[in-house]
Order: structure tokens, then C-alpha cells, then sequence
């Protein structure tokens, strides 16, 4: 650390620089960005139970005048109700991100299901805004219901599909079997939720399918979104990677694709048919090896 304030953080002693653009370790990059000029530097160690907790810059001051030791003095009894603040807020980790900034996490291991309904744009061709949206409410009831009664997490809605999570942020003992076991009945039931429609006679309906595309791996939580809209989800490669298997799904039917990772755990426990590699490269996917799941094994 051999910039001012990491030589005031190692040290816990306040330090004045009355030329710190002269420094070699100084850098303008934060001035640039906020249109400031650095001129002068007073770092004052925030001190929390004998423990550097950080370190307080004042910057420039006022009237051209230089920093002594009288300002020094002043600066050290701010920084001691500052220091019992940060002190607080560093105890969670969480409240960092009030300030904008993402605490680190480690990567958790979760299950991904993103499902989709294919060409539910007829819906709203042949029927009024009002019932294609009682139907697509009725879908997200139905099917979103089945993966909270096996453990899963709704992570959000897109458009006419959802994300669900298994394992994260609640943990879950053999969450991609269960994804697996939720996926499965989820299709019986839109099956049914497609025949009653059909009974209904809601047009278009019969052209309608839906595609779940499942996958397992390390993701991130993370809050995204604007500072006065924010909800937690998962980031990650394997949440492209779902998303992914659920494109390449056949458009005409329902189906449920799996990518290599959760083929291989859970084997033991469906029938698949693997993916022809014509098909991964027509989707133009990354993906090297997909299955869909046929069914379960007794």
C-alpha cells in the first residue's frame, strides 16, 4: 500500500500532503472522472476497538490556505464518530451495497430452469390483452407452483417465461434431481393446462408449447437494478447456459433439455436422447453436448 491513505491505513497515524501529485504513487484517474483537482491531502486512520477500519481523505483547504496541525487535530475528532459509523456498517457485508458497492461473494452451486412458451404470440392475435393475460397468470400459478413445492426459488418473470433457482439462495439437498422431478411434472400439468384451454376454446391455444431448458453449476447472487428498484437474482455462466438449452428446445412440441453438467449427475435417473450436434449448431450455440429428458426411470 504505498499510496497516502495505505500508508495512513498500515501506519494508524495521520498524515499531511501538501504535494501529493508529486508522489509517484498517486494516481488522477478519480479526479479526472469526478472533475476535481487534488492539490493538497489531509488522511486521517478511521480507528474502530485498536483496529484500522479506513482511512478519511480531506481534500483542498478552503482560501488556498494549507492543512496544519490544528486541522489535523479537528480531523481526528471527526473521524472518531465517522470510525463508529463505518464501524457499524461493516459489520454486514450487505450494507456495502447501499453504498454501490457489490460485496464479494463466493460462487454457490445452484440448479438453473429457465421455461418458456412457444409462439404464445398467437395468443394475443386471436384473443383480447385481458385473457392472454389471465392465461399466461394461470401458466406461471401453475407451473411456478410446482417448483416452490420442490424446493425452488422464483428468481423472476420474462415476458411469457420464468427463472427459477434450486439451492440458492435456500439451500437444498439433491437440488438438481429435484429440478429434474419439478421439470417432469411440470409438463404433465401444462399438458392438462393446455387441454382444458382447449375445451374452453380459446383460440390458439393447440399452437402453443412449452420449453424448459435446466442446467447446474457455480452462480453469483447479486442485487441488480436501478438504487430505487433493486432485487436479488444469480448471474453466472450457467445461467446463460440455461437459458441457452432452452432455446435450442424444439418449438413444436414440449420439451425439457438438460446441458452436460446435470446430464451427468443425475444419469442414474432419466431417459434422455441426446441432441444431434446439427441441431446445437443451427441454434448457433456455444453448448457442445444437450439432452432432452424423455422421462424418468422407475
Amino acid at each position: 500500500m504505498s499510496s497516502v491513505a495505505g500508508s495512513v491505513f498500515v501506519t494508524k497515524k495521520p498524515r499531511i500532503t501538501h504535494t501529493p501529485r508529486q508522489e509517484s504513487s498517486f494516481s488522477d484517474k478519480a479526479d479526472e472522472v469526478s472533475k476535481f483537482s487534488t492539490d493538497e491531502l489531509l488522511a486521517i486512520p478511521l480507528m474502530c476497538q485498536e483496529k484500522c477500519i479506513g482511512v478519511a481523505e480531506f481534500l483542498n483547504k478552503k482560501d488556498g490556505q494549507l492543512f496544519d496541525a490544528d486541522d489535523e487535530q479537528f480531523a481526528d475528532r471527526l473521524a472518531m464518530s465517522l470510525a463508529a459509523k463505518v464501524g457499524e456498517l461493516i459489520q454486514d457485508p450487505n450494507h456495502v451495497s447501499l453504498l454501490g458497492v457489490t460485496p464479494k461473494r463466493k460462487a454457490e452451486e445452484a440448479t438453473i430452469l429457465f421455461s418458456d412458451l412457444s409462439n404464445s404470440s398467437i395468443l394475443s392475435k386471436s384473443m383480447d390483452a385481458s385473457v392472454v393475460i389471465d392465461l399466461l397468470n394461470e401458466y406461471f400459478e401453475t407451473l411456478c407452483g410446482i417448483g416452490l413445492d420442490y424446493g425452488a426459488t422464483i428468481d423472476k418473470f420474462v415476458g411469457d417465461g420464468f427463472i427459477l433457482t434450486f439451492n440458492v439462495p435456500r439451500g437444498l439437498a439433491q437440488h438438481e434431481t429435484k429440478a429434474i422431478a419439478a421439470a417432469l411434472e411440470m409438463q404433465k400439468r401444462f399438458n392438462e393446462l393446455k387441454q382444458k384451454w382447449t375445451v374452453l376454446q380459446y383460440p390458439g391455444v393447440s399452437n402453443i408449447y412449452n420449453r424448459l431448458g435446466i442446467t447446474c453449476g457455480p452462480v453469483h447472487r447479486a442485487e441488480m437494478g436501478h438504487s430505487q428498484y433493486r432485487h436479488i437474482t444469480v448471474i453466472g455462466d450457467t445461467v446463460n447456459v440455461a437459458s441457452k438449452l432452452c432455446e435450442i428446445g424444439d418449438r413444436s412440441r414440449n420439451i425439457i433439455v438438460i446441458g452436460e453438467d446435470l446430464y451427468r449427475k443425475v444419469s442414474s435417473q432419466v431417459v434422455v436422447r441426446e441432441l444431434r450436434a446439427e441441431k446445437l449448431r443451427e441454434a448457433k450455440s456455444p453448448i457442445s453436448a444437450a439432452y432432452e429428458v424423455v422421462s424418468g426411470k422407475e
